[in-house]
């Protein structure tokens, strides 16, 4: 999968998941910028954007869970002393 540079005239969501029953989009490097055409200023956002299908977005946002599960518990032993 590889970020795309695009652009639009709506502030984007850095995580969108309902705009498509599909994909979700990943957006980053987001940036206001203003543009002057005769004379009227446009305002519009450039960003990258990594489309992924729900359904690999949903496998890794469980991953991601999982791991910050194990580093709080490994936190909390750590605290207590436990060794697991």
């Amino acid at each position: 999968m590889e970020w795309k540079k695009t652009e639009s005239a709506v502030q984007p969501d850095a995580i969108d998941e309902t705009s498509s029953k599909t994909t979700v989009y990943l957006r980053k490097d987001i940036e206001k910028k203003e543009q002057v055409v005769e004379g009227k200023t446009f305002k519009y956002y450039e960003y990258k954007e990594l489309k992924i299908p729900k359904d690999e977005y949903a496998k890794e946002k469980v991953n991601i869970e999982i791991k910050q599960q194990r580093a709080d518990i490994d936190y909390l032993a750590l605290m207590l002393g436990i060794h697991l």
